[in-house]
């Protein structure tokens, strides 16, 4: 019969062992899963994530064009024609630090997560004006009309605490102030939808879709922009850095 403390001489043993090679060999370390590749181009930067892709294209000192889908083939299909001038290529910056990228043009920088899943945006300071939602931002819903393969596309952001958001069009909601509210964004009788906003932190985003959208900030730490039925998510990033319209305006020229 095997004496007990021999026994737990022999546990303590294994344990202190054990311990010993846990210490030397281990934790091994993960391998890199859910990394995006993010491609320099002339116009931009194109960003391969494990869930979509992103195009960002730099268009003025003060503007940037992201398209996002689940296909790139349906990328051209998003321009439109109300959008005068396409962008034409500026000067910009692409830095990678510790799988972050950033893309710097002269007044705004994005700021790219190490799985392509957020975008931040910030001015030249570094200052956060807008960032998307850690997880789970950009999403794509299938759906069939008219026998057209379309997307319902959402994208979802965290505005900071005490920004204001302004235009949207005409709307018989009595509000001025946008924050904390949804708004749909589709024409309707004594409504008229222009899916352009700013906010008093000097950016602005055109939703750019002709498709019936939703303005939707009923969360004031989340503001969901989607659309009905798109090939893509597609909007413009204004910065001014001043919050009136002729900033905007000198910023595209």
């Amino acid at each position: 019969m095997s004496d007990p403390k021999s026994k737990e001489a022999n546990s303590r043993l294994w344990f202190v062992l054990i311990s010993i090679l846990s210490f030397l060999f281990g934790p091994f370390p993960a391998s890199p899963v859910g990394q995006s590749v993010v491609t320099k181009q002339t116009e931009g930067v194109l960003i391969h994530s494990p869930n979509d892709i992103v195009r960002i294209t730099v268009c003025s000192p003060g503007m940037l064009h992201v398209v996002a889908g689940a296909e790139q083939s349906r990328f051209d299909a998003t321009r439109q024609p109300w959008i005068e001038n396409p962008c034409q290529p500026r000067h910009f910056s692409v830095i990678e630090k510790d799988g972050v990228t950033t893309l710097t043009i002269e007044f705004v920088q994005v700021r790219i997560s190490a799985n392509g899943e957020q975008l931040i945006f910030l001015d030249k300071e570094g200052k956060e004006l807008l960032r998307e939602v850690n997880r789970g931002a950009r999403r794509y819903e299938t759906l069939t009309l008219d026998s057209e393969s379309l997307y319902g596309v959402s994208d979802r952001f965290r505005p900071g605490q005490n920004v204001a958001f302004y235009g949207l069009g005409q709307h018989q909601s009595g509000l001025f102030n946008y924050r904390g509210a949804v708004v749909p964004l589709a024409q309707a009788n004594c409504d008229v939808a222009v899916p352009l906003f700013i906010s008093t932190q000097g950016y602005a985003i055109l939703w750019n879709t002709a498709s019936a959208s939703s303005f939707d900030n009923r969360f004031p730490t989340q503001l969901k922009l989607s659309a009905e039925a798109s090939d893509a998510i597609d909007y413009y990033f204004f910065y001014g850095p001043e919050m009136d319209t002729k900033s905007f305006i000198s910023t595209a020229n």
